[in-house]
């Protein structure tokens, strides 16, 4: 640089710029961190051994010496000799700090905390064309957890739409809240898109049976004596991380029943709820006027998964069910 021609290094000292420069080489986005490593063999001085938008790609001994930085280095060695990457750094969980040797839960919880703040540093520009990060982290910068996530998943723009709640627990997103944010998001981006429109939703169909799933469950049972434990089984499955329907908290106003039987449809997987003698009013119907059956016969039809949850409950004989819904029992 002009500063280095003409003799002047000295200024940098002078103005105390190293420390600052240190930090943001090890610690800023990926440009920033170019100019100050620049900045810094300008001036003749150390480059920091690791930086953080480049977590992906640290050795042991980077990782060990990032233990090592933030404090823990009687833990920096056991990093070292396992072998763990920045690539495996940024998955660790409880776990495996505890076969690490961190019995302690504050550190643990701490630590884990850091690593998350590595997994929101790591810099995707150069390996993520359609900006797929850039569009996470504007929905919720908390999001940005998930940024190596969708990288190692190959997300694209064309397959954003396709994603669902299903798809995000594979990702490993537990939290439903940031569940549902993602969801939302994608779905303005397909109504901008058109892929809100009958053919795109056919054509989902046609690709896979489970694609535009909007709910992992669907909950069934007989309101005189099914409501209280429907209500229970919702809570404990949402605890779970679970997308749950049930009708007396979750339909609107409009056609009440093609509205529920377009929900069972839309429905991975179908809870009903079997309490005393609840089918009963299946016996003998026919022409389908018991919601019970319809709900049921409707799930079988959609190839929709039934898990009953019985409660003081016994089949009736198989033969006296209809024939739609006769495989339930």
């Amino acid at each position: 640089g002009i500063k280095k021609q003409q003799n002047r290094l000295n200024i940098f000292s002078e103005l105390k710029v190293e420390v600052p420069l240190q930090t943001a080489a090890r610690e800023g986005s990926e440009l920033t961190s170019r100019f100050a490593c620049q900045a810094l063999r300008t001036m003749g001085s150390q480059l920091p051994p690791y930086r953080y938008w480049d977590v992906l790609n640290w050795t042991p001994d980077q990782v060990s010496q990032w233990i090592d930085q933030i404090g823990l280095p009687e833990f920096a060695n056991k990093f070292k000799v396992s072998l763990v990457t920045g690539n495996i750094l940024i998955d660790i969980t409880k776990a495996d700090l505890c076969s690490l040797g961190y019995e302690n839960t504050l550190i643990q919880k701490w630590l884990l905390e850091r690593i998350k703040e590595l997994r929101c540093r790591a810099d995707f520009s150069t390996k993520d064309p359609e900006h797929i990060c850039q569009w996470l982290t504007s929905v919720g910068p908390e999001l940005a957890i998930y940024k190596p996530d969708f990288m190692r998943s190959g997300v694209t723009r064309e397959i954003l739409p396709l994603i669902t709640h299903e798809t995000l627990i594979d990702f490993g997103i537990t939290s439903h809240v940031h569940r549902l944010k993602i969801m939302l998001a994608i779905e303005k981006l397909a109504l901008a898109s058109g892929h809100d429109s009958p053919d795109f939703e056919s054509h989902l169909r046609s690709i896979h049976p489970a694609l535009r799933k909007k709910y992992d469950v669907f909950l069934s049972y007989r309101r005189s004596s099914g409501s209280q434990l429907a209500s229970l089984l919702k809570v404990h499955l949402q605890l779970r991380g679970l997308n749950v329907f049930l009708d007396v908290t979750a339909l609107g106003s409009g056609k009440f029943d093609d509205a529920l039987l377009t929900t069972i449809a839309n429905s991975l997987n179908m809870v009903i709820v079997l309490t005393e003698k609840s089918l009963d009013r299946c016996i003998g119907d026919v022409t389908t006027q018991d919601w019970v059956h319809r709900e049921l016969a409707h799930a079988i039809d959609s190839g929709v998964h039934i898990v009953p949850v019985m409660d003081d409950f016994i089949w009736p004989k198989s033969e006296l069910l209809p024939s739609d819904m006769r495989s339930i029992s």
